[in-house]
């Protein structure tokens, strides 16, 4: 008798305790859904420093940083994709690309544009600056480790693009991705600004993106 009234409690706890974790499980995974999009690598001394094309200041800001704590001697970005621009000059209108904008906010905080290069776009998303940059590096044997700098939250994509695009190729390549730490992006409470929760939901979309049909482009 006694040990069917064990089983008997038993049964009706087990259900308890289970939904009670999941619910912890999906409590701790909302909690820190921030923090895994922020990726930040241990960093060795690299040929060249990658900045993604997107928000100029944070990226910029911390770009001048690493340069000027000599991780990398030179500083490459990838023409960005301005629509309109094109029939803009075809009407003798000539402005200032993002690109440029980034460049010449680099020089200001004191990078020589002498180590900046600016590869030819347009890219219109971090893959076709993946590609481009690969491009570019097949035919400069000399650089092969590189450091990807972006906005904090679009580093664990960043870094899954690069090293899917720079896998499996003729040389081996070593990238690191790291974070702004001028982003305003919060990974512990993104849920508390209206900004961070669009910026993390368009980030795990676009991840679940890649997973499923973009790394295949690569």
């Amino acid at each position: 008798m006694h040990v069917w009234c064990l089983k008997l409690k038993l049964n009706r706890v087990i259900p308890v305790i289970s939904i009670a974790a999941a619910v912890f499980f999906l409590i701790w995974l909302f909690a820190n859904a921030g923090n895994y999009l922020v990726k930040k690598d241990q960093l060795i001394k690299a040929d060249a420093l990658v900045v993604l094309m997107g928000s100029t200041a944070d990226r910029a800001l911390q770009t001048a940083d690493l340069f000027i704590q000599q991780w990398a001697p030179k500083v490459l970005l990838v023409e960005e994709s301005m629509q309109g621009m094109e029939a803009l000059r075809k009407k003798g209108i000539h402005l200032q690309t993002n690109s440029d904008r980034f460049v010449e906010a680099l020089i200001k905080l004191g990078i020589s544009n002498e180590v900046i290069i600016k590869i030819p776009g347009p890219a219109r998303s971090t893959q076709d600056e993946a590609r481009l940059i690969r491009n570019f590096l097949m035919n400069n044997p000399e650089l092969d480790t590189l450091i990807v700098i972006s906005s904090s939250p679009h580093t664990r994509r960043a870094s899954m693009i690069f090293k899917k695009a720079l896998k499996n190729k003729t040389r081996d390549f070593n990238v690191m991705v790291y974070p702004s730490r001028y982003t305003s992006y919060n990974p512990r409470g993104w849920w508390k600004k209206k900004e961070d929760i669009q910026y993390t939901l368009s980030e795990y979309l676009k991840i679940l993106n890649f997973q499923l049909l973009e790394q295949f482009n690569l």
